[in-house]
């Protein structure tokens, strides 16, 4: 067991702006990455967070993920997910959030005060275009085995060389 493992996701008192990527692994070394972060986003922030704030993984599948938060204060979480832009959603209480890439390589959420249900679902725009071309595909497959089979069914009394027997 790691006692100095921080969890599904945690919530963070501050957040450093990085601009690029090496700034970024240069700032994770420098800080306590159970109370600060930094993030790819303009500015500096602060945030609030005392003994009560918690949030908790409460449903897991590979394409989905379901957090339970509250907090008496804004607050930014840092959730153990590896950022992956392609395709990844978040909602709060199902409105569609953005997903901040935080630490480098992680997940983070700017979270308001208050109970929500955080969802994190993998659903990308390929997997629909993919299954939109596979029903295509299936329906003009139907379709001419139909007529073909029409075709045979109505060319049945013909022998192979088209002549009426």
């Amino acid at each position: 067991q790691n006692p100095g493992a921080l969890g599904n996701a945690w919530f963070v008192k501050e957040v450093k702006a990085v601009q690029d990527p090496n700034q970024a692994i240069l700032d994770i070394a420098k800080i306590d990455l159970s109370k600060q972060a930094v993030a790819d986003w303009a500015q500096d922030k602060t945030y609030q967070v005392d003994s009560t704030s918690q949030i908790q993984l409460v449903d897991h599948a590979p394409n989905r993920l379901v957090y339970k938060s509250n907090n008496k204060n804004d607050g930014f979480a840092v959730f153990s997910e590896i950022y992956y832009d392609k395709g990844w959603q978040a909602s709060i209480d199902g409105k569609k959030v953005d997903i901040i890439k935080t630490n480098y390589f992680v997940r983070g959420l700017e979270i308001p005060k208050g109970q929500h249900e955080i969802e994190l679902k993998f659903d990308p725009q390929s997997v629909k275009t993919g299954s939109l071309i596979t029903l295509s595909s299936n329906i003009i497959f139907i379709l001419l085995l139909i007529g073909g089979v029409y075709w045979m069914w109505k060319n049945k009394d013909e022998n192979q060389f088209g002549v009426e027997k």
